[in-house]
């Protein structure tokens, strides 16, 4: 059946991706300072990112809480809101990091937040681990894109 448009039809950088990652036998990752597992790349928009999680946070982090950032890997320049949710086994969200807004280009791949949550407040929780892994879900929505557009020149013989 042929069908009409009415209007602009969204184009993918209009919706936010989600990615749910698993880190696996979250217990027994490093709770030392600045020790972090990054997780395997993922698609969003065309490029490619990584989650970067440190069980024991970042050097700059408090004591006991658990940093995570978000890892741009690709060449290109990119804008994106992003917000992380860490999930129970029920896929309920426990904590959500407030969201945020930052350009990741090849000076700036990463960001994230140091303070996310108390690592005591994970792994003392039963309702938190499945399995004894941590899923973090990521939610990335584009707000400028470096993407290459077709040039189209005007057609001279269409003009008065």
């Amino acid at each position: 059946m042929p069908s009409v448009h009415v209007g602009n039809p969204p184009n993918k950088w209009d919706a936010p991706e989600s990615h749910s990652i698993h880190f696996h036998r979250f217990e027994s990752l490093s709770s030392k300072k600045n020790c972090g597992v990054m997780s395997p790349p993922f698609s969003c928009f065309d490029t490619k990112w990584k989650l970067h999680i440190y069980p024991g946070g970042t050097k700059r982090a408090e004591p006991g809480m658990v940093s995570i950032f978000l890892h741009h890997c690709s060449k290109s320049e990119v804008s994106v809101a992003y917000v992380f949710l860490l999930r129970d086994k029920g896929g309920g969200v426990i904590h959500q990091t407030d969201s945020s807004s930052r350009k990741f280009n090849e000076r700036s791949r990463c960001w994230g937040w140091k303070n996310v949550v108390g690592r005591a407040e994970i792994v003392g929780h039963s309702n938190i681990l499945e399995h004894g892994s941590l899923t973090v879900e990521v939610r990335v929505k584009a707000i400028e894109v470096d993407r290459c557009t077709n040039f189209i020149p005007k057609n001279p013989f269409t003009q008065h």
